[in-house]
């Protein structure tokens, strides 16, 4: 009988897609603390937040340089639109803003580990 070897996905090896995990968990746990008449913020930071965890897997999985670089480079976008979103909903009173500072700043980790993957594939 033949032994399978298990395939490592590239992307499950990147800190930045495991920090990115962990503040797309973060931030669901605290948009779920919203009130009422907030839906469309927080579908938009759902989707955010989830759009850099899939770009940086997707990122990691490509072979060619640019289009690891690009991939990365948009979740820089999606990472910068999740803070702005959350830092927004604490602007208005909807969130607490200390547990939104400390949600963006777990952004602002997978920011910052993101932004050297993308420097290290120019």
């Amino acid at each position: 009988m033949p032994t399978e070897t298990a395939f490592i996905f590239p992307h499950r090896k990147l800190l930045a897609w495991r920090l990115a995990k962990e503040a797309r968990l973060s931030t669901l746990d605290l948009l779920a603390t919203l009130p009422r008449g907030y839906g469309d913020d927080a579908r938009q930071a759902r989707r955010s937040s989830g759009g850099v965890v899939r770009l940086i897997a997707e990122g990691g999985d490509r072979w060619a340089r640019g289009d690891k670089r690009r991939r990365f480079e948009e979740a820089l976008g999606e990472i910068g639109e999740t803070a702005s979103t959350l830092d927004d909903l604490a602007d208005l009173g909807a969130l607490d803003r200390a547990k939104a500072d400390e949600v963006i700043a777990a952004w602002g980790r997978v920011g910052a580990v993101t932004y050297g993957l993308v420097r290290r594939h120019r």
